[in-house]
């Protein structure tokens, strides 16, 4: 069978030449096209890390804003707040936070962490691009403040997980108190090698951070890693980035630069949440210079800033454009073997002329598509591992502006191996599946007239 389809691809070379050419274009061009859409899809079903959608912000608006640790009455206040929402049925936990310092906002502190010191002192970070010596990650605070130790859970708030056990991760005001340290298993795993890093020493560079404590801490040194959570992400269209969350004991901000971060229970309404705990809780806490307090979902507040960053748009430009291709592939390549086919009929007719079936005329029809379709597809893989080797794959969106990409190896679909495999295994298959939709539609039209018919229509 094989044999005679290719003999007959043979004898209409000519026809067959213009359909190999228009196959191998549109096969090289869907794979461009699926290229950025199959790493989009791929990323975003990388989970969160955490619970986003059981979390609340509850951040107060004031009259006047004078710092916090003036404020006589902000801590007894604070903890009145912070207690009543605790004690509510619907709330599971709660915690203190800076409201612009959380997973997905906009604000970002970076840092260079190293797993030990003497590599640390060695490096002098003029090597930022190839990044061998060090790991870039983002830095979160802890907020603790002396009256509100036991708020300062906010890894638990968050619903993260440890990296080992998979049990919720806890801070514990102790554990602050001597600096410890919490990573990521990705940031864990670049440092030493591993996720199950607890103990191990994390260091930095240059000079004392305020974030580091007091000024005797050793230089450079961030002291022992205390817990290792699992990999969390900021925003939808990124894959997670190397995270340390770490002791922050700076609370001469600013009084409405402190907020909370509210977890609800499994099962309850957000609508009816953000009501109930306006006319329960928020609106007998507006004393002193709080005027009323603003409640935002974690999930719509991090779509906010990634539409801030302009994020959304590329993505949603990226999605437009790749379905827009498809489209114009699909009828392209259908509307290819449709006029094709028709122009087969009389072939058709003398087959069945001669006692084929209409099955084994299908059959016959659709193999030979395919023949066509895998040398054209073969030929246009030539021109794809070019056009990759020029310019690379898509690698997804990255807030970074080192552009980490290490980051992204942790992930099998952003290897160039696995990567370059499935958008090629499924550029072919979406190519095949229209080559027969598109063969098979006009052909089962033709079998089904009679011979006789069909050669005196030519």
């Amino acid at each position: 069978m094989l044999r005679l389809i290719i003999h007959q691809i043979w004898n209409q070379r000519r026809q067959n030449l213009w359909i190999w050419l228009e196959l191998a274009v549109l096969s090289a061009f869907l794979w461009i096209v699926l290229d950025p859409l199959f790493t989009m899809v791929c990323t975003q079903r990388i989970d969160f890390g955490f619970e986003r959608d059981r979390i609340y912000l509850i951040n107060p608006v004031c009259t006047s804003r004078p710092l916090a640790a003036e404020d006589p009455d902000f801590v007894s206040r604070t903890d009145n707040l912070l207690t009543q929402l605790q004690d509510h049925p619907m709330v599971e936990a709660v915690c203190l936070d800076k409201v612009d310092e959380i997973p997905g906002e906009l604000s970002w502190n970076g840092g260079q962490y190293y797993p030990n010191r003497a590599t640390a002192l060695k490096d002098d970070g003029k090597d930022w691009d190839k990044m061998d010596q060090y790991t870039h990650a983002q830095w979160f605070g802890i907020y603790y403040i002396e009256g509100l130790e036991k708020w300062t859970d906010m890894p638990y708030v968050l619903g993260m997980r440890d990296a080992v056990s998979g049990e919720y991760l806890h801070v514990w005001p102790d554990a602050l108190m001597q600096r410890l340290t919490y990573v990521s298993a990705g940031m864990a795993r670049r440092l030493y090698g591993t996720a199950n890093a607890k103990d191990s020493t994390v260091y930095t560079n240059g000079d004392d951070d305020p974030a580091l404590g007091p000024s005797e801490v050793e230089h450079g040194t961030l002291r022992k890693i205390d817990g290792v959570f699992a990999d969390i992400k900021h925003y939808d269209y990124q894959t997670p980035y190397p995270t340390i969350f770490c002791l922050q004991r700076d609370w001469g901000l600013r009084i409405d630069r402190f907020g909370v971060m509210v977890r609800v229970k499994e099962g309850v309404d957000g609508d009816r949440f953000m009501k109930d705990i306006q006319q329960d809780v928020l609106r007998h806490c507006c004393v002193g210079p709080v005027k009323r307090f603003t409640v935002t979902p974690l999930k719509h507040q991090m779509n906010i800033s990634s539409t801030l960053a302009g994020a959304n748009n590329i993505v949603r430009l990226q999605s437009a454009l790749g379905f827009f291709g498809l489209l114009c592939v699909f009828l392209g390549v259908s509307g290819l073997f449709w006029v094709r086919c028709g122009e087969r009929k009389q072939d058709i007719g003398v087959m069945r002329s001669l006692g084929a079936s209409r099955k084994a005329v299908n059959r016959q029809m659709l193999l030979e598509g395919t023949v066509l379709l895998t040398a054209a597809f073969l030929t246009a893989m030539l021109f794809v591992a070019w056009y990759v080797y020029k310019n690379g794959y898509d690698m997804g969106y990255t807030s970074s502006d080192a552009g980490w990409n290490d980051t992204f190896m942790s992930y099998w679909f952003n290897r160039p191996a696995p990567h370059i495999l499935a958008v090629t295994l499924l550029t072919y298959a979406l190519m095949l599946l229209i080559t027969l939709l598109g063969t098979w539609v006009p052909v089962h039209r033709a079998t089904r007239i009679l011979p006789g018919d069909a050669l005196r229509d030519e």
